[in-house]
């Protein structure tokens, strides 16, 4: 049986990847874009010359992912896609990339095993098949000539009725959010905790969100005339609070939330107790006395104004994981989290654990499985910006499932 290879054999270059004057694959990279290198859809990584030519897009690529997408995701393709172009070099050498050679690949992922000799589930599958597919896209963005093969390949189907990663109740999130104390991180935390709850934020948008990202926009809210379906009343002038948020891959901040009043009521609290703060200033800060007076030697001097402060104000932002074990603390002296004890279980039961477990990211699911009470698959998937609808619908299998227990326990009892 197939195993997946471990990352440091995915990485090494073998010596015989060298050319003949001592030269690396990605020393000879072309600096321009697609210049000097062959139609990759025409070569095969068993003959001679080819092999090179390929190694070298591949590099390219990767090139390109550092610079256009998001650190994590750029690891993730490296592994993935080295994984594929060694399997790809063993197993069907004199075999160009196309339809065929992907469903072969497929077909091997499904049969593979990952070091715990499990099978490698749906989802790992998946996230093997994304990696490849944006190969394809950026091959054929490149030659305009050839065609995108990766678009031949679905996905494995998972099955969203196992999905057990359920949202947390409004008693745990008012019990979670009652364990921070008054203090300024106390209620920095809490309002982290709250907006992602709430909202249904990534820590990546949180921890990129800035003080003057917040706005208060003036909107007409028309109320509905009684009695009438489409009749609408007098227009109402109303204020609301949006945070302006940079997603996951994203560059800029095109895209905002609606603040409720509860949630910028929590927000309000924080910045009261923060005192004076600049709009570059992340919105969720360090707080520690030697960051805090630098900053404040800063401001004083002349001309200190936001261009002078930007290197203190990154100095002052939390990272993704700081965001992540503070409200995954809080969970665990609520006792919400499920941990699973070393040695207690096997490792197929370990994994369905950990899928039970409740982890800040839980806060996400827990706003998006309230706002698929009330709203549509495609709004959720709005709020959510999920690139997929597929993505979105879990969440309303996990309603069907709560349901469904419910009227057995009533049934039952």
């Amino acid at each position: 049986m197939a195993t997946i290879p471990d990352q440091k054999e995915i990485h090494t270059v073998d010596e015989s990847d060298s050319t003949s004057d001592g030269e690396s694959p990605m020393t000879r990279l072309p600096r321009e874009s697609g210049e000097g290198i062959k139609n990759p859809l025409r070569l095969q990584p068993g003959r001679d010359g080819d092999h090179v030519h390929l190694q070298a897009t591949f590099y390219h690529y990767l090139l390109f992912c550092q610079a256009n997408k998001a650190a994590s995701t750029h690891r993730i393709y490296q592994s993935t896609l080295w994984a594929f172009y060694r399997w790809w070099r063993q197993e069907r050498p004199f075999e160009t990339l196309g339809p065929t050679l992907l469903h072969a690949y497929k077909i091997w992922l499904c049969e593979s095993r990952d070091r715990g000799q499990e099978r490698l589930q749906a989802r790992s599958i998946n996230n093997y098949l994304a990696a490849v597919r944006a190969f394809c896209r950026w091959i054929h963005a490149r030659y305009p000539l050839s065609w995108d093969p990766g678009r031949e390949i679905p996905d494995e189907r998972v099955d969203n009725k196992t999905y057990q990663r359920l949202p947390l109740s409004p008693s745990q999130v008012t019990t979670l959010i009652g364990s921070f104390d008054d203090s300024l991180i106390g209620r920095r935390d809490a309002a982290m905790t709250y907006l992602m709850a709430k909202t249904g934020l990534r820590a990546i948008q949180i921890q990129r969100a800035d003080c003057g990202d917040l706005e208060c926009l003036e909107i007409q809210v028309y109320q509905r005339v009684d009695g009438a379906r489409e009749a609408r009343g007098p227009a109402v002038a109303r204020s609301q609070w949006i945070l302006r948020t940079q997603g996951k891959g994203q560059q800029t901040k095109e895209s905002f939330v609606n603040l409720m009043p509860e949630v910028y009521g929590r927000l309000q609290r924080y910045l009261e107790a923060r005192g004076p703060v600049l709009p570059r200033e992340p919105l969720f800060a360090r707080h520690h006395d030697k960051l805090t007076s630098h900053l404040a030697q800063v401001r004083s001097k002349p001309g200190g104004g936001e261009a002078s402060t930007l290197a203190p104000n990154e100095r002052l932002r939390l990272t993704t994981r700081a965001i992540q074990l503070r409200i995954a603390g809080a969970m665990t002296r609520c006792g919400l989290r499920d941990v699973t004890r070393p040695g207690e279980a096997s490792s197929l039961e370990s994994r369905r654990r950990r899928q039970r477990r409740v982890t800040p990211h839980s806060l996400r699911h827990t706003a998006a499985t309230e706002a698929a009470r009330t709203e549509s698959p495609f709004k959720v998937q709005a709020m959510l910006d999920h690139k997929d609808i597929r993505t979105t619908q879990k969440y309303f299998h996990a309603i069907d499932r709560l349901e469904e227990g419910a009227e057995y326990a009533i049934t039952r009892y």
